[in-house]
């Protein structure tokens, strides 16, 4: 078995590393800003609850995470992937069912609660119409989407 401190896993984005150390499957991911700004990350786990993450990313690898650990072929070190979902405790946890629930407009509004900076009106409704249509399709449940 390799050492958890020689590991290393390749990613693209924060959904990915996010997903990879708390062995979820990924199910939705914004990033919402420009060179800068907050991400959203859903991940699912086998118990069907949804984790909601949010953080903020830069553009650089002096004010980004991932841009700075990540090595040229897009793989972090494990441990170091680790150590900064624990920091990053999901914003909410929602059984499927009651995510299942909510409408398009509450949980666009909801979510837009969730983020602190002034580019939380790029979080828009259609962007919350996907995120309930990839929930919706991994608990195979058919459903129509008015954006």
């Amino acid at each position: 078995m390799t050492d958890i401190k020689e590991a290393k896993i390749k990613v693209d984005g924060y959904g990915d590393m996010i997903a990879a150390v708390t062995d979820t499957e990924m199910i939705f991911q914004r990033e919402i800003g420009s060179y800068q700004g907050e991400y959203i990350v859903v991940t699912r786990d086998e118990s069907a609850r949804y984790f909601f993450y949010i953080g903020s990313y830069g553009s650089c690898s002096g004010c980004d995470f991932l841009e700075g650990e990540r090595d040229y072929d897009g793989f972090i070190e494990y441990k170091t992937a680790l150590d900064y979902v624990a920091e990053s405790k999901p914003q909410y946890v929602m059984p499927a069912m009651l995510l299942k629930s909510l409408d398009t407009d509450l949980l666009h509004s909801t979510i837009k609660g969730m983020f602190d900076s002034y580019d939380a009106d790029d979080f828009n409704i259609k962007d919350a119409a996907e995120l309930v249509k990839a929930v919706m399709e991994r608990e195979a449940i058919t459903t129509t989407l008015s954006e």
